[in-house]
């Protein structure tokens, strides 16, 4: 069974999280996992998987494990007084290359913290950024872009994100110019079935250049029990619809997908 590559999904929220690992490597997947706040990501490394002595080189993945953890603060959690929260991402940073989930939402339900998002995204890009200078490596970052994807592009670009990391948009909901932009500036974009239920999204996947195409689920949600089989047909079916929208062969878009995934989470073949 082939390898498939979940790059932006929410281990921490099952209920079985601790079993992920295994999970996923009885299932043939690898996978990205973002947490949404600092201390989602401290947790999982107090309980084994991540960070520590148990890591991968320090990379966010513990050995042996397919599953590699993003350290993210995510733009629903971003506090008012959010200073506390860039200072525990910073002081987690030296035990990971990949961060996510960060970004902005910029929709009617999280418009009241707007600015907030915003200065705490630039500190996070900045500490990103200057990390990301000193290593051989460039970091992966797992970007949120809701009505913001503009704005989140330009804050790419002062920061020197752009330049000095890997940028994954996840979900990509924005307009086709903002699209256009992405593209041109060279971003990564993950595809899964949520965003291939609209017509817009599956618009999208079929236009994405295919060297910049990934896979996702953004699942599970808070609470439910992670289940393998369940799992990897979520990804079989999305990689099966950009197959067809693309009108190229299944096997080898995924050949292909999964090639970038390693690529960007640092894995061999």
């Amino acid at each position: 069974m082939d390898a498939l590559y979940d790059m932006h999904c929410h281990l921490g929220f099952a209920a079985n999280s601790a079993q992920a690992g295994a999970i996923a490597a009885a299932a043939h997947i690898g996978a990205l996992s973002c947490t949404v706040t600092p201390e989602e990501f401290a947790a999982r490394g107090a309980a084994g998987g991540v960070g520590g002595g148990g890591a991968d080189g320090g990379a966010g993945r513990c050995s042996g494990s397919p599953v590699t953890w993003a350290l993210g603060l995510h733009p629903w959690y971003v506090a008012e007084n959010w200073r506390p929260q860039v200072e525990a991402f910073e002081a987690l940073m030296p035990q990971v290359r990949a961060f996510g989930e960060v970004g902005l939402d910029f929709s009617a339900r999280h418009q009241g913290s707007a600015d907030a998002q915003m200065a705490a995204f630039h500190h996070l890009l900045q500490a990103i950024v200057a990390r990301a200078r000193q290593s051989a490596t460039p970091p992966m970052l797992s970007l949120h872009a809701v009505r913001s994807a503009d704005a989140v592009l330009e804050a790419l670009r002062k920061t020197g994100a752009l330049e000095n990391c890997q940028v994954v948009l996840h979900w990509f909901s924005g307009s086709g110019e903002e699209l256009a932009a992405a593209r041109q500036a060279g971003c990564y974009f993950s595809v899964g079935p949520h965003m291939l239920a609209s017509r817009r999204g599956r618009a999208y996947g079929a236009q994405i250049p295919l060297s910049k195409l990934l896979l996702e689920t953004d699942e599970p949600p808070q609470g439910a029990v992670l289940d393998g089989a369940a799992w990897r047909s979520q990804l079989e079916g999305a990689l099966e619809q950009l197959a067809t929208l693309r009108r190229t062969d299944a096997a080898e878009l995924g050949a292909t997908v999964a090639a970038t995934s390693r690529q960007l989470l640092g894995l061999g073949r």
